[in-house]
């Protein structure tokens, strides 16, 4: 026998949702705190004193007294158990109606396909495709297989790495090559303290302004850091070109030094001439940016959170104008590394358009990943009446 219950205890619900496969950060009782401005509750089901079923409730307050829900990558619950699942959404019908809720919106954590870049084709799995139809069948309105991020609340593809002991055998060998630019123009990645917020907050902005997007400011990155605590991590990359312009410097003089040696050998003097030549080269290229940044510099950023076996790449930024030191490169590889270290076995890189075809998606395919397809996003109607003029407030959930 089902019993539908409100307000589970927030231990008792993170720790369903951790073994459970679906698992996902956004079924975390934290994010709750992260999404403040919305009201929240937990339901779930019980089966004699268990908890078989649960979700984070995100409620949104309308004019009029109304509500809408959101259920972040929930519910968290056996979806090939028809019974738990009409038994649960009936349930919670009945209680969002006591909220006065027009609709509840959920895309579950259920992969439709998973390949990498060379199998695009793989058919969608059998048993997802039955769940879709299940939940069609319990009234659910199925939003369909979208491919753009912004049809759907969260993006319904995904890249990302499984867990591996070596990276750098993993990793294509433009990627290392990349890396090794990077350390080579004395680019460095640390784990900063969360105090180090406010410089992480300016590689957003920079980002923002490039990319003429809306992100997160720093208040809201500093309550993730806070909320979060030890799961949260913040990454740092720096530089200074000064130094690396001395080392240049350093490097043809002693080239030059070679050139004025009689007893140097001809491939010693040809060796000189080619430092000569690339050193200039570089040294022509930083220049500017040597007067522009003439001490230590922070030149991108990234934050990342773990909840049960996966850490999220949730925000990232960078400042352009040190593109040509390939930071973001070094940056989430070091990312990846220390997430492994850390003991998650998967690294969410975030979510990409479904065409595969965008910026995102291009930057992310150096790391050889492997795509998620989730099934993607459900309406259940709690006013049938209201249901369509009430869509148009869904557009707040982003």
């Amino acid at each position: 026998m089902y019993i539908f219950k409100t307000n589970i205890d927030a231990k008792t619900h993170d720790d369903f949702v951790k073994q459970s496969p679906l698992c996902n950060l956004l079924q975390s009782s934290n994010w709750a705190k992260i999404k403040d401005n919305w009201d929240s509750c937990i339901t779930g089901v019980y089966q004699q004193d268990k908890l078989v079923a649960s979700g984070l409730i995100l409620i949104k307050h309308l004019p009029l007294s109304f509500t809408m829900m959101y259920i972040p990558r929930g519910p968290i619950m056996d979806y090939e158990n028809k019974e738990l699942v009409k038994f649960y959404l009936k349930e919670l019908k009945k209680w969002a109606k006591t909220k006065h809720c027009l609709f509840i919106s959920f895309d579950p954590a259920i992969k439709l396909r998973e390949f990498d870049l060379d199998h695009k084709d793989k058919p969608d799995d059998q048993k997802a495709l039955s769940i879709i139809n299940n939940l069609q069948d319990n009234k659910a309105i199925y939003k369909g297989k979208t491919l753009k991020i912004e049809e759907t609340i969260q993006p319904r593809f995904h890249m990302g790495l499984y867990y591996t002991d070596d990276l750098n055998s993993h990793l294509p060998k433009s990627t290392i090559k990349s890396c090794k630019a990077a350390i080579k123009r004395h680019v460095n990645v640390k784990v900063a303290d969360h105090s180090e917020v406010e410089k992480f907050a300016k590689m957003i902005e920079l980002t923002e302004k490039h990319k003429n997007v809306h992100l997160r400011n720093e208040e809201y990155f500093r309550k993730i850091l806070d909320v979060y605590k030890e799961d949260a991590t913040l990454y740092l990359a720096d530089v200074n070109v000064s130094t690396y312009k001395k080392e240049l410097e350093d490097s043809i003089k002693a080239a030059n030094d070679t050139l004025q040696n009689e007893t140097a050998t001809n491939n010693a003097k040809n060796k000189a001439l080619q430092t000569i030549k690339n050193s200039e080269k570089e040294l022509l290229a930083i220049n500017d940016l040597a007067n522009k940044y003439p001490s230590d510099t922070i030149i991108a950023g990234g934050l990342m959170v773990g909840f049960g076996n996966t850490c999220e790449m949730l925000y990232a930024g960078r400042n352009d104008d040190f593109n040509s030191f390939r930071p973001q490169y070094y940056l989430y590889t070091k990312k990846i590394e220390h997430s492994f270290k850390q003991g998650y076995q998967y690294v969410n890189m975030g979510g990409i358009e479904g065409t595969l075809d965008d910026g995102l998606s291009k930057f992310k395919a150096n790391f050889n990943p492997v795509i998620i397809e989730y099934v993607g996003e459900f309406d259940l109607p709690v006013m049938p009446l209201l249901y369509k003029l009430a869509k148009f407030a869904q557009k707040n959930l982003k």
